[in-house]
């Protein structure tokens, strides 16, 4: 489903399914009494955007894999693990 995103909404529209795979990246829930829309496109403290950095580089990765021919189960299981 496109879980509320309308991005998303646009694309399943357009391609008349929503059977394709997705590359996601969490952002965690938002502050107590913060909307989620505010919580999402405001600027990363130093903290956080060391974090977005590695899940940014996590996820490239993920994609190079993806159209590399790894299978998008294993490709999951290994990528959907927390970072070491």
């Amino acid at each position: 489903s496109d879980g509320g995103h309308n991005g998303l909404k646009s694309i399943i529209a357009r391609c008349k399914t929503d059977a394709f795979p997705r590359l996601r990246v969490g952002v965690g829930p938002p502050p107590e009494r913060m909307p989620v829309e505010v919580f999402v496109l405001r600027r990363f403290d130093k903290d956080q955007e060391r974090d977005v950095k590695a899940a940014v580089a996590r996820a490239a990765d993920a994609a190079r894999d993806w159209v590399e021919g790894e299978a998008i189960d294993r490709l999951m299981n290994r990528t959907n693990r927390p970072p070491t």
